[in-house]
Parts: structure tokens; C-alpha cells; sequence
């Protein structure tokens, strides 16, 4: 391709029947995962306060004095980053009772590449229970689905044994160690690569169902 071509081609091959904000929800076994609305802030914010003793040494998105607004400035903010193919942030809800569980999303998309890091978080009373593993399952098959991706990216902290399970258990491919990778609370940590792949899923999907 000559410079010409290359700076005349499209930045990005982006899927022409992007996922509707509005029009999105996913359903698995007991949850529901769908964009976040407004009556989800105080739930939110709650799952938060409760789970701060897991939150503050892996997630780089909560700092000293993250409050209500800051919940409620994170879920105006989900329509637009939507519409703009930037992140699609999900809350996942009991099927059963509506009770706010965790978020998980798809983030830090590269159009150019095809890939996008997928990060998530379920709050304290709710872990170990399978929650996260189904979650991030449902959701990764949408980033490949619906979004168009070709590699999904997770990333945890070296301490965060959690996080590296959940990715363990969905099929992902761990590739290294990323050295300084992750600014949490004003430290660098080091943190352990995962990629996925939609063949990997499928596989895992069949295999436990």
C-alpha cells in the first residue's frame, strides 16, 4: 500500500449495526447485566462502600474520597461513551430481587486493532458465587458478537488471586507479566496479561456450558 492508500484508508473497521445503549440486556441463568440508569447510583455507591477493603488495593478508578457524585458523574457519563464506541459498561443485577451485585464493562477500546480490555467488579457480599465468571462470559461474547473485537484484554494486579481466577475460568490465555503496568492509589503495580479470543470462549463455553 502506498503512503497515498495508507493515509486515504479508514482509521478503524467498525461494525456498521453497533449494540444500542437503550436496546441492551443480557440475561444468564440468575443475572441480568444491562446499562446502568439513574436509580442504580445509590445502589452502586453502596456496593462500593461495602466492598472498599477489595476495592482499594487492585482498581485504579476509586481514590480516597470517591463519593455519590462521583457514581452518578460514571453512569451520565455510560449513553455517551456508548453512542461515541468508547466503553459499554454494564451493572449486573440479581434476576430475582434487582439487588445491584457488581459492574463489569468493555473499556480502553482500540478500533484500529479490534481490541478492548474488559474489567469488573462484584461487590463484597456477593463473590464467590460464580458471579464474575458468568458475567464476564455473557459480556465477552457480546465484545466479540456485537462490538466486532478479535482479542479481549484482562488485567489484574499480581496480588489480585480474584481477578486472575475469574479470567482462569472463562478460557483466557495468560501471557506475562506486564512490569509497572497498573497507577492504583499512587503505586505502580505489576499485573498479569490475559487475552482471549472468541474461538477460546466457544471452547469453554461447550466445555462447561
Amino acid at each position: 500500500m502506498g503512503l497515498k492508500q495508507f493515509m486515504m484508508a479508514p482509521a478503524f473497521d467498525k461494525p456498521l449495526n453497533l449494540p444500542l445503549h437503550e436496546e441492551t440486556k443480557l440475561t444468564i441463568d440468575r443475572l441480568v447485566i444491562c446499562p446502568p440508569e439513574d436509580g442504580h447510583i445509590g445502589p452502586l455507591f453502596a456496593a462500593v462502600e461495602e466492598s472498599l477493603a477489595e476495592i482499594r488495593p487492585w482498581l485504579a478508578w476509586y481514590y480516597p474520597g470517591y463519593s455519590w457524585d462521583d457514581t452518578a458523574l460514571w453512569i451520565n457519563n455510560v449513553p455517551v461513551a456508548w453512542r461515541e464506541d468508547r466503553e459499554y459498561s454494564f451493572v449486573i443485577l440479581d434476576r430475582d430481587n434487582g439487588q445491584l451485585l457488581g459492574t463489569i464493562g468493555i473499556n480502553q477500546l482500540d478500533r484500529r486493532n479490534r481490541r478492548a480490555n474488559l474489567g469488573y467488579f462484584v461487590r463484597t457480599s456477593a463473590t464467590n458465587r460464580g458471579i464474575a465468571t458468568a458475567a464476564t462470559k455473557l459480556v465477552a461474547r457480546f465484545g466479540f458478537e456485537q462490538v466486532g473485537l478479535k482479542r479481549i484484554e484482562i488485567v489484574a494486579a499480581v496480588g489480585n488471586a480474584a481477578s486472575q481466577k475469574v479470567a482462569h475460568k472463562i478460557g483466557a490465555t495468560r501471557e506475562g507479566i506486564a512490569r509497572r503496568r497498573s497507577n492504583v492509589g499512587g503505586q505502580q503495580l505489576d499485573t498479569v496479561m490475559f487475552s482471549l479470543v472468541a474461538e477460546e470462549l466457544e471452547r469453554w463455553i461447550q466445555r462447561v456450558g
